[in-house]
């Protein structure tokens, strides 16, 4: 049985969540904090935020999903300080608040999109945080370049081109009447060849490449979850380099795939992979 209570954060206590909270007589584990995915309050895309707390809640881990201020039944903050650097001291709030509620002291963070980006950045300033669930996160510390954004876009078309519609007998079809992009296919299938047996160097001195080094040296557990076809692989690995390469920062990173979703995780069925996947990894967290 899952026990649910509003809970305020904040100095102010101007930030509203609900806490889902363990059944008194299960063992307790590390609390889990869900954050905002960008202007969705807390309930999360298709409301996947409720049930991913009531699941994790009932495991033994209480659970807290908030609203940012502005957000929800947040009301808007009262400095003028950006979203970017306010958010991450909002999910610090939110852990001082479950952590006086439900008296723990160890947390993972989960975010979506921008409340991926928000996660990653809250658990480098915040030595409690032990786990972190990044799905289809759009960037860690830097904005991505525009040089890199397009080679990340051209990446993503390759590998549609060359997964689906090199591989669907209709793209042939089409190609043939003249309705296809021919010059899409030939470029993605050039690009695979070239990038055949080829290791992409990584960026050790990035502030991306240190951040995830602080968090493996610390032992953080980082969990990223992508959409088929999410940019977010190619980006980490335009960061730390491939999962090919002996890197310590990478090697501390898990990556699950979640076939056939959007960006948002809305079909039920991803929605069901996703909550399957994290349930897996969270038997790990302590």
């Amino acid at each position: 049985m899952v026990r649910e209570e509003i809970l305020r954060a904040g100095h102010d206590r101007s930030l509203v969540g609900v806490a889902s909270l363990p059944d008194p007589g299960t063992a307790q584990r590390c609390a889990v904090v869900l954050l905002n995915a960008g202007l969705v309050h807390r309930v999360g895309p298709a409301r996947l935020w409720v049930a991913l707390a009531r699941r994790l809640s009932r495991l033994g881990h209480p659970a807290l999903r908030i609203d940012f201020s502005g957000i929800g039944d947040s009301p808007d903050a009262s400095d003028s300080a950006r979203f970017e650097t306010r958010a991450p001291k909002e999910a610090r709030a939110a852990m001082d608040a479950l952590s006086e509620l439900a008296q723990v002291n160890r947390f993972a963070l989960i975010g979506l999109c921008s409340g991926a980006e928000i996660a990653f950045k809250a658990a480098l300033l915040d030595p409690r945080v032990c786990a972190l669930v990044l799905v289809n996160a759009p960037r860690f510390l830097e904005e991505p370049s525009a040089e890199l954004v397009a080679s990340l876009e051209r990446k993503q078309a390759a590998r549609y081109y060359w997964g689906v519609a090199l591989r669907n007998p209709r793209s042939w079809w089409k190609a043939l009447r003249g309705r296809a992009d021919l010059g899409a296919m030939a470029h993605a299938l050039l690009a695979r060849l070239r990038a055949a047996g080829r290791i992409r160097s990584s960026a050790p001195e990035s502030p991306d490449a240190r951040a995830f080094r602080a968090l493996a040296l610390r032992g953080v557990k980082v969990q990223l979850v992508l959409s088929e076809g999410d940019w977010a692989q190619d980006y980490l690995d335009s960061i730390l380099g491939p999962e090919s390469v002996d890197n310590s920062a990478r090697a501390a990173v898990q990556t699950a795939i979640v076939r056939h979703s959007d960006h948002l995780m809305t079909p039920l069925a991803s929605q069901r992979s996703l909550l399957e996947q994290v349930q897996r990894w969270a038997a790990d967290w302590t």
